[in-house]
C-alpha cells in the first residue's frame, strides 16, 4: 500500500484496464509467490551463500530465456556464449557437492541440497518468467504502479 500511496503523492497513480488483470495475477503470482515461496523453502536445506549464487547466477539465464521464448529479445552468438559459459560455471561450483551430498545442513533428508537448490533454482525461472510478463505492463503503466498491485495482490 506503501508503494501506491508514494506514487499517487508522485502523480503516477492510474487505473489498471481489465483487460491487464489477467496479466498482472499471472506476474503477482510468478514473481512473489512462486518465487519466494520455493527460495524460502530450499534456503533451509543449503547454506545462504550457496542459495544466493545459484539464484543471482540463473536470473539473468531465466530471464534470456523468457526473453526468447516471448520473442522480447533475440539470441546471438555472444548471448549463446554466456549462457554457456554461465551454466559450465555453477556446473563446476556446484557439481561436487551435489553429487556426494555434502551441500547439504545437518540434520536434514537424504538428498535436501539437491531439492533445495532445486527449489532455489525453479525461484530464479519463474522470477524470469514474470518479469518477462511484466514487460508490457511496464510499457503502459508507472513501475510503482505496478510494483504496488503486484505486491498488494499477493501479500
Amino acid at each position: 500500500m506503501l508503494l501506491l500511496f508514494y506514487g499517487w503523492v508522485r502523480g503516477e497513480a492510474a487505473g489498471f484496464r481489465i483487460k491487464d488483470g489477467a496479466r498482472l495475477s499471472a506476474v503477482s503470482i510468478l514473481m512473489i509467490t512462486l518465487c519466494y515461496g520455493p527460495l524460502f523453502w530450499g534456503m533451509q536445506y543449503i547454506d545462504t551463500g550457496t542459495a544466493a549464487v545459484l539464484e543471482m547466477s540463473l536470473t539473468p539465464i531465466a530471464l534470456l530465456y523468457f526473453a526468447l521464448l516471448l520473442r522480447e529479445e533475440r539470441l546471438d552468438v555472444r548471448r549463446i556464449l554466456a549462457i554457456m559459459l554461465g551454466v559450465s560455471g555453477l556446473v563446476v561450483l556446484f557439481w561436487p557437492s551435489m553429487a556426494d551430498g555434502s551441500g547439504s545442513k545437518t540434520g536434514t533428508f537424504a538428498g535436501a541440497s539437491l531439492w533445495g537448490g532445486l527449489a532455489v533454482a525453479s525461484a530464479a525461472f519463474t522470477y524470469g518468467y514474470g518479469s518477462v510478463l511484466a514487460r508490457p505492463l511496464l510499457r503502459s503503466y508507472p513501475a510503482l504502479l505496478v510494483a504496488g498491485i503486484t505486491t498488494l495482490g499477493v501479500g
